[in-house]
């Protein structure tokens, strides 16, 4: 299965309307976070339409996500791959939603089973892979996500959130992909095989 993630388009309607671009490429389109708000998360709905595709919250994200189909707010199986989300975000400056510290993070990721082999779909990113602040060689990762990337072995973890750390890495044998979009109109993301794990990036 073929799989298009991106994350952080943060309402830009350029990006969005792009995403009918990539949907032809991909059997499920995944958004890791930062849509927009509601008006914007139903222009996606409705670029999407006729497509599977997934999504969760980041800290950005505050509208209503109750009886949206789309909305990942529990593990799933597409394609016989499973997919689980993680919305948690380790604290920023800015006083965002769902923002909780290390502590918190690791409270909420001990509550994760059956990783191995999984695909995590998340919006923090781990500690010193796709976390450095541009220009500063600050990494504001997460701690706590990095040993549950080693110890919980998930296939693949993406995430988003920090718009210049948009790259790929591996921790141990688990690959990790930021996909977040750059906020200048361009969609960027990563397009995945999950099976062969070969992988591409996509930027339009």
């Amino acid at each position: 299965m073929k799989i298009f993630v991106t994350s952080d388009i943060h309402g830009n309607y350029d990006v969005i309307k792009k995403l009918e671009i990539v949907k032809e490429h991909a059997d499920l389109v995944v958004i890791c976070g930062d849509v927009g708000d509601e008006h914007d998360l139903h222009r996606v709905h409705d670029m999407l339409v006729g497509s599977d595709w997934i999504y969760i919250r980041g800290n950005c994200d505050d509208f209503d996500v109750s009886n949206d189909k789309n909305y990942l707010s529990e593990p799933k199986v597409f394609g016989r791959q499973d997919f689980i989300p993680f919305e948690g975000i380790l604290t920023t400056p800015f006083n965002t939603y769902r923002e909780t510290n290390e502590e918190g993070l690791q409270e909420q990721l001990s509550k994760i089973e059956n990783t191995v082999a999984s695909i995590i779909v998340a919006h923090n990113p781990p500690f010193c892979l796709g976390d450095e602040i541009a220009g500063s060689k600050i990494n504001v990762g997460s701690k706590s996500i990095s040993s549950f990337i080693a110890n919980k072995k998930p296939k693949i973890y993406l995430c988003g959130h920090i718009h210049e750390s948009y790259t790929n890495g591996e921790i141990g044998n688990s690959l990790v992909f930021n996909c977040a979009c750059p906020g200048t109109g361009e969609l960027r993301g990563w397009l995945i095989d999950t099976e062969s794990l070969e992988f591409e990036n996509v930027e339009i």
